[in-house]
């Protein structure tokens, strides 16, 4: 299923991984989005760029404004104070788990 939110798009498939961010759909389903203004794809999505790609918040800011969304650099290094110490627990958890399938 694809959902566009201001102009970006977001595929949910059924599958192991979310095709945007390469990161277990678990990791969605575990963490707590309420409260925050934007959607969770947006927040994943900029706390996954920030530590993947070693981008500094104000240029992720002006990643996303220029895909037609407004937020402020201090809200993504809220977002990935709060979400990448959650995210990495969750991810090892679940690399045990998957390594030993095999």
């Amino acid at each position: 299923m694809k959902r566009v939110v201001s102009g970006l798009s977001f595929t949910h498939n059924s599958g192991r991984f979310t095709e945007q961010t390469g990161l277990p759909e678990a990791v969605f389903v575990q963490l707590d989005f309420s409260r925050h203004r934007f959607p969770k794809e947006i927040i994943i999505q900029c706390v996954h760029w920030y530590l993947r790609f070693n981008v500094s918040t104000r240029d992720l800011e002006e990643m996303m404004r220029d895909r037609g969304i407004a937020v402020d650099h201090s809200s993504i290094d809220a977002w990935v104070n709060k979400f990448s110490p959650q995210i990495d627990t969750i991810v090892k958890k679940k690399r045990r788990l998957w390594c030993n399938l095999g």
